[in-house]
């Protein structure tokens, strides 16, 4: 039942569909010491490939 969860950290791009429109926005989750993982993919920032 407590199965790990994955990480959350990186960048995060999304569109959210509102009554107004759409909206595009980026988030950028850090961890808890305020750095982003390195990218399994490219050894640098996390990418979406690193999925």
């Amino acid at each position: 039942m407590n199965e790990p969860r994955p990480p959350v950290e990186g960048t995060w791009e999304l569109a959210i569909l509102t009554p107004l429109g759409r909206q595009h926005t980026v988030l950028t989750l850090t961890r808890r010491d305020g750095k982003l993982p390195a990218s399994r993919v490219t050894g640098q920032r996390a990418t979406p490939a690193d999925g």
